[in-house]
């Protein structure tokens, strides 16, 4: 079983991800970095819209993230599909799983509009937060193999199929700045682009003034709560080292560093009383059915593992550790 530590740091891109993106004035502000003028003229984007919904393969949620937007467009039905990139190196087949992606889009769009004859437009985005830089194809017509028509009479059959890159690895603290982003936005890519190495921290001094602001946007406490979570998730630094950042930024957000040190470590300590548990289990070869499994990995009561603890110790199935 993953120790405390590992399921706490499980899954920190997603989460401060969607947190941050699923709010349409941040997903908006990402939009006005990266098309141009033209097309942005043509956008309502005050009507940006929320779809719920993920298109990600399931095999693949461990590595990418993605939301959905419904966008006036020349006021017709468009959408913004952005998705996040979190492993440290490209995936070579994006622009394929792009197409995929967006067909699943437009089979939904017509199973919920069947009388129209049109497929609206989607404007794709991938988001690399890696370190390295992005290498892969960004087109579809990338990927396919002409090798067997050298000549080029197969040109007009090949697609073309390509998708919006915003590649963070290529991204220094000046550019970042410049982006018309909101804070909250801009900060969540500042923590993307951080080193997993010792003096992560020590790059955040300048980014004070950005973190006092986004504490005034809405919902800035949870925001700061998910970023000092994803800190501590995906560098090499203790707790006590954000919580030392967070005075220098001012009593709002040490507050905020000391509530989210307070919840990580109970989760740490519940995460390594579940493993208590089921490692007892199996030690005395008790089998233990995924949903009593899912029950007891899911618990945060410190007072209610203990008693599961002790019953391990002696119950006869696993049923009868959970057991009202």
């Amino acid at each position: 079983m993953p120790s405390a530590e590992d399921e706490s740091r499980g899954q920190p891109h997603d989460s401060l991800f969607r947190l941050v993106f699923d709010n349409a004035v941040n997903a908006a502000s990402e939009l006005r970095s990266l098309l141009a003028p033209a097309v942005l003229d043509r956008m309502d984007l005050d009507g940006l819209e929320r779809v719920p919904g993920s298109f990600v393969d399931d095999d693949l949620r461990q590595r990418h993230a993605d939301v959905l937007f419904r966008v006036p467009l020349d006021g017709r039905e468009a959408y913004l599909y952005v998705l996040v990139e979190h492993q440290s190196a490209p995936d070579r087949l994006m622009a394929l799983r792009m197409a995929a992606y967006q067909v699943r889009i437009w089979e939904r769009h017509v199973k919920a509009h069947p009388g129209s004859g049109l497929l609206p437009l989607i404007v794709p985005v991938v988001v690399h937060s890696g370190r390295r830089r992005w290498n892969a194809a960004t087109d579809l017509g990338e990927l396919i193999d002409r090798s067997s028509a050298s000549d080029g009479s197969a040109d007009g059959l090949v697609p073309s199929w390509r998708y919006l890159l915003d590649d963070l690895a290529m991204v220094d603290d000046q550019a970042l700045r410049q982006r018309p982003l909101t804070d909250q936005a801009r900060l969540a890519f500042v923590a993307f682009r951080l080193p997993a190495s010792e003096d992560a921290v020590a790059r955040l001094a300048g980014w004070r003034e950005d973190v006092r602001r986004a504490l005034d946007e809405p919902g800035g406490r949870g925001f700061l709560h998910a970023w000092f979570t994803y800190v501590w998730a995906t560098t090499d630094h203790p707790l006590e080292s954000i919580v030392g950042f967070a005075e220098t930024v001012g009593q709002q957000a040490m507050e905020v560093a000391m509530s989210t040190a307070d919840v990580l470590e109970a989760r740490g300590e519940a995460r390594g009383k579940v493993g208590a548990v089921l490692s007892v289990l199996a030690a005395r070869g008790i089998e233990v059915p995924d949903d009593v499994r899912e029950q007891i990995a899911s618990a945060t009561d410190l007072d209610l593992l203990d008693t599961w603890l002790r019953r391990a110790v002696t119950a006869a199935s696993a049923g009868e550790v959970v057991a009202h």
